[in-house]
């Protein structure tokens, strides 16, 4: 059967700062993160693309539950209007102490099929993702406290399934750009802090039915799945961590592992 982890909340609250969240206005992993911060004492800048009602649900959510939160909307394959955001949420909320890029998206690019998907999946998982952190990175440097930064990757970069080479082409691509980043930001400020998650099944698609989430669980060293707080306390770590940057966790359950021994069964 599917194993799930309870939402205990374990972080210590207090008043933390601001952390923009992209693609947090869908109820997906970047909603659960948001959720989890503000349970933690950090304000939430919301950000969402298209989804404006879903984030407006969202919202409601977080501020209901006593969180300091609102919603901002940008499209992140355009950098004025990064520009924009990042300017909105340091004059509405007054700083941009953590950024995690949960924006992403995440569909079949089948090789021998010729379509736009490639570019689109670079553009936002890769060009719009390297984008907010150099953009919302500039604006930490100026700021006497730094800030943090933590990306999203995938835990199958380095063993990719079929029919997805846009979206580990730019996952890739993210992975080795958080290295850059952090000492590129570092160098500007050395409070600024960049490190990348990969994470691996925390959080199942509506669509997978119990065969599949059974069958996933199952290729796992750890046999749990399903669990977006493990994600989450991650970033709490990084957001809190002064003496780490440049650094690739995978949060996979030792799905990876598991893949190498002789009685893993692939994707």
């Amino acid at each position: 059967m599917n194993q799930s982890n309870s939402n205990t909340k374990t972080c210590k609250t207090s008043s933390k700062g601001v952390v923009l969240i992209t693609g947090a206005g869908k109820r997906r992993l970047g909603f659960e993160t948001a959720k989890y911060l503000g349970e933690c004492g950090y304000s939430i800048a919301l950000h969402f693309n298209k989804s404006q009602q879903e984030a407006k649900q969202s919202l409601v959510e977080l501020i209901s539950s006593g969180i300091t939160a609102r919603s901002f909307q940008a499209d992140i394959t355009s950098q004025s209007e990064i520009e924009q955001l990042g300017t909105a949420v340091k004059s509405e909320m007054g700083s941009i102490d953590g950024l995690v890029t949960t924006a992403s998206i995440w569909e079949p690019t089948p090789i021998n099929k010729i379509s736009d998907g490639i570019s689109q999946q670079i553009q936002v998982n890769a060009i719009g993702t390297i984008h907010c952190c150099q953009i919302i990175g500039l604006m930490m440097s100026e700021q006497p406290s730094g800030g943090s930064i933590i990306t999203v990757g995938d835990w199958a970069v380095e063993q990719p399934y079929e029919d997805h080479v846009g979206y580990f082409a730019a996952k890739g691509a993210v992975v080795a750009a958080t290295r850059s980043l952090a000492v590129d930001l570092a160098s500007l400020n050395p409070k600024i802090r960049v490190n990348c998650i990969n994470p691996g099944p925390v959080l199942f698609p509506d669509r997978f039915d119990q065969k599949t989430r059974d069958r996933i669980q199952q290729e796992t060293l750890l046999k749990h799945v399903d669990d977006p707080m493990a994600f989450a306390e991650t970033v709490e770590f990084f957001l809190r961590n002064k003496m780490t940057t440049g650094q690739v966790i995978n949060i996979d359950a030792g799905r990876g592992l598991a893949r190498h021994s002789p009685t893993a069964r692939e994707q």
